[in-house]
């Protein structure tokens, strides 16, 4: 009986065709198998005819990915072997078992080393080996890894063993090739590490990933040490860390996630690195302090180029008590800052309870006081809240009255706010120490359902002093378990990435040439952020300018400012910024604050003072304010001081000013401050408009120093002007007067003139004219003496028998000769004739007139 061949496609020809395919060369064949993207389909090809036979082995990969286990030694015993064919990729994952086999069952060493042993026979470029994962091992096995002499990557994952290097005897690098080391759910002591390390002389990226293990091994440290490492990747799921050494001059990528039982050993030694993503996760209770514990710390890298990483704290409450660990928390936090950073970020799970004994002791930390430019607070809510009574060890009774100087911090926000009073506290005291903040974000909690309004007013009552910008978002809100850093317009490095920072090697006194060429005090600061070479550079300025500093912070951003004899300033100008809105009476800058600033300002003997308040309304009260000494200034200017001036002889003199300014200020004694200032040469006096009742209306000026006088009064009323000054060069009198004037002026030196007196209407006149103006003014032509202009108008009402008075009043005011008479008469159709007539008759001026003017302004009416 005649059975029928079974039909096979074996061949690549049809009947009666040609086989032009398997008539192509080797290599266009094996081109056709590389394009299978699969060497167990491009093995069935060996059916096709012999001419396909076994040329799948002489591919440049191999991938056996649904291989059994137990043969794959024979699969790689048909792979040719170099230098006949070079393999590129050699990648061995053994599959899953679909049932769970017994332990006796998995892969034993033996076997497990003789698969490696002919995967290194093969010399492949790039070796995988992969086993599928398994449980916790409680006795793993040692592993000796063969020499892959050609290999430049190398993945091992899921092996079931103690990776070892080759013995000794081996001798040599039994990996000079390799550039990546993947260790993927491995087990690798730390001594063999550093071993298989050393063996590795071009290693770029090393990698090491673990999983949950109950192996007491991995448990105790990671030492990392290679002089070639450009990237490392550890990342650990719950083995237990409690140390971690890293020695890589040549690191530009690091990747650090790990767990720690409690206080870890950390130590990165890696001068070059770029790129940090740095996790470490906490037991629970392990580290705090009070009633908080950390649980997680990260560290991380923005995405934008230049700018620094961020530090991520989470914090929480505890379940008990953690006591004397306040010390241990700031140190263990600062094991974790590995790089600069620029922004901090505190997510706080509260359950009810006061914070802000927490947040005040990280930003008391020196490594983040003095660097944070960006503070976010977020307050997570929690389902269920405690009660805080008046003992909870989460607020110690100091934490509110505690001064700390966050000198570049530029912008703050806050999440979750409820409005609860601990919380202001906090805004007040971060306020009060950030002289250099420019924006305030809030965004009220979502539980915060009534008094919204009330919040958002009370937040703008803390920064009324402040030119900051301040936002406050109403309506829900959810803070997010992840928040992004804040991407800035800023250069965080002098240096771009992978140049060399050429400007940070100056020497010191270059450097703060370059911080003076910014031209503002806030912007030298904040160079504080870019590297430790600038950090608190700025306060060594020789010119300090403060202009948009908050009152409140000026304290102490003067107690940071370094203080004589090295180096010696020059200039100090606070300027207290124009608040946002009208403040109310009880929240002028207190007596006792003002004192307080000043005497800072004197510690550091300027050479010359600047501190101006912005003008505000007049003060119907205003208390008595006893001046400092500044024994070194040449040159002090007080704007719009909300005081009364005194001087006080205890204090000592002013030996060394030459020049003060006195602008919108209130002095009760001119003559006793003058006495302090024996080498006095210029005194400007600009008061303006006020209600205050004083004996304000007595200008009296007596030195012997002074050469240049300058007094402006705008609406200050004076009624008697005594100036004695022998040396005086130039004179510059503005005034109004309400009654007759007393007007007595020694100043036989003085070149220069420029005296105008304003009266009230209806004070000096005769007959319907009033006189309105009286200016002497010297000419800017040389020789030529100066003009008397003399300005009148029609009046109201009759002056009755003050013709003599009229003349009287005139002649007050010729302090010097002068050649020139200007008569500026408002006529209203009335004669002006017998007003010019009894001007000129006058003695001191149809003696010595020489020009004369008239202007007469008629109008009707």
């Amino acid at each position: 009986m005649g059975l029928t061949p079974k039909r096979r496609r074996r061949s690549a020809k049809q009947p009666g065709g040609v086989d032009y395919i398997s008539a192509l060369p080797d290599d266009l064949l094996l081109l056709i198998l590389a394009g299978l993207g699969c060497t167990a389909a491009a093995a069935r090809t060996s059916g096709l005819s012999r001419r396909w036979r076994g040329l799948w082995a002489r591919l440049g990969d191999i991938s056996l990915r649904d291989v059994a286990f137990e043969s794959l030694a024979a699969v790689l015993s048909l792979v040719a072997r170099p230098p006949a064919s070079a393999i590129s990729l050699l990648e061995i994952r053994v599959p899953r078992q679909k049932r769970r086999v017994p332990r006796e069952h998995w892969p034993v060493r033996e076997d497990v080393a003789s698969l490696a042993r002919v995967a290194a026979r093969l010399a492949p470029e790039t070796v995988v080996l992969a086993l599928p994962p398994k449980g916790s091992i409680p006795n793993p096995a040692d592993f000796h890894l063969p020499c892959f002499r050609r290999a430049v990557s190398v993945v091992l994952e899921s092996l079931p063993f103690v990776l070892r290097a080759p013995p000794a005897a081996a001798g040599g690098d039994f990996f000079p090739a390799l550039q990546t080391l993947r260790l993927l759910d491995c087990i690798v002591v730390d001594k063999e590490l550093g071993a298989l390390l050393s063996r590795c002389p071009r290693l770029r990226v090393l990698e090491l990933r673990h999983k949950v293990t109950t192996w007491p091994g991995v448990r105790a440290r990671r030492i990392v040490r290679s002089a070639t490492l450009q990237e490392l990747v550890l990342h650990s799921e719950r083995p237990w860390l409690s140390s971690v050494h890293i020695v890589a001059p040549m690191l530009k990528q690091l990747t650090m996630s790990f767990w720690a039982h409690k206080e870890a050993t950390i130590s990165v030694s890696a001068s070059t690195m770029q790129k940090v993503s740095w996790r470490c996760s906490y037991a629970q209770n392990a580290i705090g302090f009070g009633l908080w514990s950390l649980h997680k710390l990260k560290l991380a890298t923005a995405e934008t180029p230049g700018q620094l990483p961020s530090l991520q704290i989470y914090a929480g409450n505890s379940s008990h008590t953690i006591s004397n660990q306040k010390a241990n928390l700031a140190k263990e936090i600062e094991k974790h800052t590995v790089v600069e950073f620029s922004d901090m970020e505190l997510h706080l799970t509260t359950a009810g309870h006061v914070f802000g004994a927490l947040v005040l002791h990280l930003l008391q930390m020196k490594r983040i006081r003095s660097v944070l430019r960006g503070l976010k607070v977020v307050r997570q809510s929690s389902p269920e809240k405690e009660p805080c009574h008046a003992n909870c060890p989460c607020e110690p009774t100091d934490w509110r009255t505690q001064i700390i100087a966050l000198t570049a911090l530029e912008e703050l926000d806050i999440y979750g706010f409820q409005g609860e009073d601990h919380e202001y506290d906090l805004l007040k005291l971060i306020l009060g120490s950030a002289p250099m903040l420019r924006r305030m974000t809030v965004k009220l909690s979502r539980e915060l359902s009534s008094a919204k309004d009330d919040t958002r007013t009370k937040i703008c009552d803390l920064v009324a002093y402040s030119s900051m910008e301040c936002l406050v978002y109403h309506g829900a809100f959810q803070a997010p378990m992840e928040l992004e850093p804040r991407r800035r317009r800023r250069s965080a490095q002098a240096q771009q990435p992978g140049g060399v920072d050429h400007i940070s090697g100056l020497p010191d006194d270059l450097l703060l040439l370059i911080l003076a060429g910014l031209g503002c005090t806030a912007a030298a600061a904040r160079t504080s952020g870019l590297s430790r070479r600038w950090r608190g550079l700025w306060a060594r300025l020789g010119d300090i300018s403060l202009r948009h500093v908050p009152f409140q912070s000026l304290t102490a951003v003067l107690s940071l400012v370094a203080r004589p004899p090295p180096p010696a300033i020059s200039l100090l100008e606070i300027r207290v910024p124009r608040q946002n809105r009208r403040v109310p009476k009880e929240h002028w800058p207190a007596r006792m604050d003002v004192a307080s600033l000043l005497r800072a300002a004197a510690r550091l003997t300027p050479e010359r003072l600047v501190l101006a308040f912005p003008p505000g309304r007049s003060n119907p009260n205003p208390s008595d304010f006893h001046l400092h000494c500044f024994r070194r200034a040449a040159y002090v200017e007080l704007g719009s001081f909300p005081f009364v001036l005194r001087a006080s002889a205890a204090g000592g003199e002013f030996a060394a000013l030459h020049t003060l300014h006195l602008l919108d200020c209130i002095v009760d004694d001119l003559d006793a401050l003058l006495l302090l200032c024996p080498s006095l040469r210029v005194l400007v006096l600009k008061p303006k408009a006020t209600t205050w009742l004083g004996d304000h209306r007595l200008r009296t000026v007596h030195s012997a120093t002074l050469e240049k006088l300058v007094v402006d009064s705008q609406r200050a009323w004076a009624s008697r002007v005594d100036i004695v000054a022998p040396a005086l060069k130039k004179l510059a009198v503005s005034f109004w007067a309400y009654q007759e004037m007393s007007i007595s002026v020694s100043a036989p030196m003085a070149e220069k003139f420029l005296w105008r007196c304003r009266y009230a209407t209806g004070t000096i006149g005769f007959g319907l004219w009033g006189i309105d103006m009286v200016t002497l003014e010297t000419t800017d032509k040389r020789a030529q003496l100066p003009s008397l202009q003399i300005y009148a108008y029609n009046s109201y009402y009759v002056f009755s028998d003050q013709e003599a008075n009229l003349a009287q009043e005139i002649e007050k005011h010729m302090l010097t000769e002068f050649s020139d008479l200007e008569l500026h008469l408002s006529a209203t159709g009335h004669v002006v004739g017998a007003l010019v007539l009894h001007i000129l008759a006058m003695n001191r001026i149809r003696n010595v007139m020489r020009r004369f003017k008239l202007f007469r302004l008629t109008f009707q009416g």
